[in-house]
């Protein structure tokens, strides 16, 4: 898993509409999310895509700081305010 992947959280298998998983995309709990909370291992969940924040922490244009205080955690909220489509 890496910046960019498209590993799913568990939940959303749960909540799908059609009941019917993707293969090819790994499905993460929100347990093991919880456990990347650190400077030096950072995941986050952005609209139910976990993504690994740690080596792109030092280049991430809007800092390290908001990328820490989020790690483990759901970030879709922060993150659609400040990246617009």
């Amino acid at each position: 898993m890496g910046k960019g992947s498209q590993n799913k959280l568990s939940d959303e298998a749960e909540n799908s509409s059609n009941g019917t998983l993707d293969a090819s995309k790994p499905f993460i709990s929100w347990e093991e999310v919880k456990k990347h909370n650190k400077k030096d291992d950072c995941w986050i969940v952005v609209q139910d895509n976990v993504y690994n924040m740690t080596k792109f922490q030092n280049t991430h244009p809007g800092g390290r700081l908001v990328l820490k205080q989020y790690a483990g955690q759901d970030a879709t909220e922060v993150f659609n305010a400040f990246h617009k489509e």
